[in-house]
């Protein structure tokens, strides 16, 4: 999954455990080169765990590597974090771009690619996926996932479901030329369920950068970036649904505090089927912007106010990634500027946040990444259950000699 690595929570326990001695071996030492074919620049990771104990890394490629405009490639590792194989090529048109992908672990064993493309002269940007099987086959071709085609769709997000089956949120332009947050739900078997969807109800402005969570009771959770609905410059807003996609409840506002922008927002589904948003906040802390979540309970009430996430507070800390952990507890990552005190030129570092299952912080925030020089960023995030570690990815500038190159780094805390 990308933005965050959202998690659906009746799936992250029951597939993302990994043997004990196998990611933390990873941890403190050198970071995991996870490409190994370099065009020029690997962007945008998103990592989900599978079935197998093992995990897949997607990532888009900068132009060429597919033979033509950028494309989506994808790796997996085993349950000890031995590479199956090199990167393979995710999408089969090849035409013009393809990028911004996410990933979801599917119940079957298998996982779920979808990306952003430009490859249909007939048509703007869509959204299109790709299925697997657990040996990492693919399941059938790659198809469209959103109905409509003359309009732009971009920022796909996806989750699998409890009960099978899966949900990609997206943006789609909507008749004032912004944007709106559109959804659509798919079976086990990859066919649609119904109609797509329009998620806000707020329609003015723009409504866009959804992610999307699994819910423990079969439903799942849409968040998103509202531009003016809060009275200022944008909000966080929520809508809850059940397993067939019908509305629980009306849409609500994340964020309490609506000074300035909030934004890049993330969720995760938790173990007590209640769920945690994280986001960016403009102001939040005496930085330029600080990273701030808010956890909710299973029937969607708001567990307190937000709380600060970030302690470092000069510059900026933004864009953050979330992943729900074993008993109860989740772990956020984000980027930070300067914190990494590389001498005469920090573009920004990876740093996270461990939290125990009632939301208090468990230790200290710490830097991700054994390579701190150059710039680290675009985190993405998921978790572990019997080795009680999670695994951040990132892109990173500078640790190879051929651009942004995608590494991960096991944590064992």
């Amino acid at each position: 999954m990308r933005r965050g690595t959202v998690l659906f929570s009746t799936l992250v326990f029951a597939l993302f455990a990994v043997a004990d001695g196998t990611f933390a071996d990873l941890a403190a030492k050198d970071d995991l080169q996870i490409n190994t074919k370099e065009s020029g620049n690997e962007t945008n990771p998103a990592v989900a765990g599978l079935a197998s104990r093992g995990f897949v890394v997607t990532w888009a490629a900068s132009p060429g590597l597919d033979g033509s405009g950028s494309g989506v490639f994808a790796r997996r590792y085993d349950a000890k974090s031995k590479p199956i194989g090199i990167e393979f090529q995710v999408n089969t048109s090849t035409k013009d771009d393809q990028w911004d992908p996410s990933i979801a672990a599917l119940r079957d064993g298998g996982f779920v690619i979808v990306w952003s493309t430009l490859h249909d002269e007939d048509s703007l940007t869509e959204i299109y996926a790709q299925r697997y099987n657990s040996k990492g086959k693919p399941k059938g071709k790659e198809f469209r996932v959103n109905t409509k085609k003359d309009k732009n769709q971009n920022a796909p997000s996806v989750a699998g479901l409890a009960k099978g089956g899966f949900v990609v949120a997206w943006n789609t332009t909507a008749k004032d030329g912004e944007f709106d947050v559109h959804a659509q739900l798919f079976s086990k078997k990859g066919k649609k369920k119904g109609k797509e969807f329009r998620v806000n109800s707020y329609k003015k402005s723009f409504q866009a950068l959804a992610s999307v969570a699994g819910l423990s009771g079969g439903g799942f959770i849409i968040v998103w970036e509202s531009e003016g609905q809060d009275g200022d410059s944008a909000g966080i807003y929520g809508q809850r649904y059940n397993a067939g996609a019908k509305p629980k409840g009306k849409e609500f506002r994340v964020n309490k505090r609506t000074a300035g922008l909030q934004g890049s927002p993330v969720v995760a589904g938790l173990s007590s089927g209640g769920f945690v948003v994280s986001w960016d906040s403009e102001g939040a802390d005496k930085s330029q912007a600080g990273v701030v979540a808010r956890r909710y309970s299973a029937s969607g009430k708001a567990k307190g106010g937000e709380f600060q996430v970030n302690t470092y507070w000069k510059l900026s800390q933004t864009d953050p990634a979330l992943a729900a952990l074993s008993r109860g507890g989740f772990v956020i990552a984000w980027v930070s500027e300067d914190q990494d005190e590389d001498p005469g030129f920090d573009l920004g570092g990876i740093y996270a946040q461990r939290y125990k299952s009632n939301g208090k912080p468990k230790g200290k925030e710490f830097g991700v990444p054994a390579f701190t020089t150059g710039r680290q960023r675009n985190p993405a995030i998921v978790g572990q259950t019997k080795s009680r570690s999670f695994l951040v990815t990132w892109e990173s500038d500078g640790q190879n000699a051929n651009g942004y190159n995608i590494y991960g780094q096991s944590v064992a805390k």
